[in-house]
């Protein structure tokens, strides 16, 4: 990986907010707190923060290229090939758990089905791999 060439991105706003995402998708007590039982982090507001399983899956697969095609946002979002693994793994992931909820499920049902762990180990993955980049 260290000898991978990187590159320096061009939306590096997106790229933190990708980082809070997986942050989000790596804690399961966050997920607990925030998603299920709305307790905002310290200094938020309901006007100034709002986070939930539908956001993250808007921003990856919806509002980015990360979820259909991660190499694609190589250089925009993304620094490399090994961070573009990562990502295709986590969408992997949370798309076999929208397969198995379904698309109309509540953040309680997505984080409780048997196919979550994977979600927060390739979250895990993914926040290594990018923080390390």
């Amino acid at each position: 990986m260290k000898n991978e060439a990187q590159t320096d991105v061009k939306f590096p706003q997106m790229r933190e907010e990708l980082l809070g995402t997986l942050t989000s998708l790596s804690e399961e007590s966050y997920q607990q707190r925030v998603w299920i039982e709305h307790k905002l982090p310290a200094g938020h507001t309901p006007k100034t923060f709002y986070d939930s399983f539908d956001l993250v899956v808007h921003f990856l697969f919806d509002d980015t290229h990360l979820a259909d095609n991660p190499k694609k946002t190589i250089g925009s979002i993304l620094k490399n090939s090994s961070e573009a693994e990562a990502i295709k793994t986590l969408t992997q992931k949370i798309d076999r758990v929208l397969q198995v909820v379904g698309n109309q499920g509540s953040d309680k049902d997505y984080i409780s089905s048997a196919e979550w762990p994977e979600v927060i180990d390739a979250a895990k993955a993914a926040l290594k791999v990018l923080n390390n980049s």
